[in-house]
């Protein structure tokens, strides 16, 4: 894994085209989001029909809101990858039908064989203990309780490890459907837990000192900023919270940019070794196509 890439891309998706509209977009959207669920609780604000339209429109905010995310990683696809395919109707829906698929496969149905019994019978035993240990509270039931609830985490965690590109190739083969995506991303992070975990970790940590850096930035210069105008308290706890919501949107950016880099070298790697595994079975087989010729040849002369 070439981590020097993966640190580039958390900056370099400034060059993609219209990131502009994204980021505007989002701070606009986000303290909407936020604010209108306390003008909800206040009857003066909204009542009767007008409350029914603003709860409407604010489920078509939050809708755009995802589609807005869907639009920033087709528009990171398409810098890495030519094999880019853009949204339509259908393939919205089929989006829609892959999260809940990834929920199935990642909490009950798992994809291996060898770990999907093992996986049920953990949900069931899990399920049977949280019971007695409701009925009958002791430390032992508590203790097995416990241990099966962090199994199945664990679980859990390497099972969406596993299925965590599966919106990447989704986009990126226009062939593919929901369930194949799924499966295409469990092809590519096979290989060991180091291997799946270990960069989107680095990612994720690298994310968090991006953001919390700018928060506090942008935030100690909102926070002397605001102080002409509010007392001290107020200036910083709003000067920080603005910075947070303009912190987020650029870090949300990075965060996709360096996630499909990853997702570029994992294809890059396991398209190298499937064509290499090709090219040595093609190799064994005209091995035995010459063999058989060879004995054939000499089956003929005998006779």
């Amino acid at each position: 894994m070439n981590y020097k890439k993966i640190l580039s891309s958390t900056y370099s998706w400034a060059s993609i085209d219209n990131v502009k509209w994204f980021l505007i977009f989002f701070w606009v959207s986000l303290p909407v989001i936020i604010i209108l669920p306390f003008l909800f609780s206040d009857d003066l604000v909204y009542v009767g029909f007008s409350k029914m339209i603003a709860f409407v429109l604010y489920i078509i905010l939050y809708l755009t809101l995802i589609l807005g995310f869907v639009v920033l990683i087709q528009c990171c696809l398409k810098s890495f990858h030519k094999s880019f395919y853009a949204l339509n109707l259908s393939k919205l829906i089929e989006l829609f039908k892959l999260v809940f698929l990834e929920l199935f496969y990642i909490l009950i149905w798992n994809i291996s064989v060898k770990w999907r019994v093992f996986q049920i019978l953990l949900i069931i035993l899990n399920a049977l203990l949280f019971v007695l240990a409701s009925l009958f509270p002791n430390s032992l039931w508590l203790l097995a309780l416990y241990i099966t609830a962090s199994g199945l985490a664990l679980l859990f965690s390497y099972n969406f490890g596993r299925v965590f590109f599966s919106s990447t190739v989704f986009f990126t083969k226009s062939n593919y459907s929901a369930k194949e995506a799924i499966f295409g991303s469990w092809k590519l992070t096979r290989g060991g837990v180091l291997k799946i975990f270990s960069p989107i970790i680095w990612v994720v940590v690298l994310i968090f000192l991006m953001f919390s850096f700018l928060t506090l930035a942008m935030g100690s210069f909102a926070a002397i900023f605001l102080k002409i105008f509010l007392i001290d308290s107020l200036a910083i706890n709003f000067g920080f919270k603005l910075a947070a919501a303009f912190a987020l949107a650029p870090c949300l950016i990075a965060y996709h940019y360096a996630i499909i880099e990853i997702y570029s070298q994992l294809s890059e790697v396991h398209d190298s070794s499937s064509s290499i595994k090709r090219l040595l079975a093609h190799k064994v087989l005209n091995k035995k196509r010459i063999l058989m010729k060879k004995k054939s040849v000499v089956k003929k002369k005998k006779k």
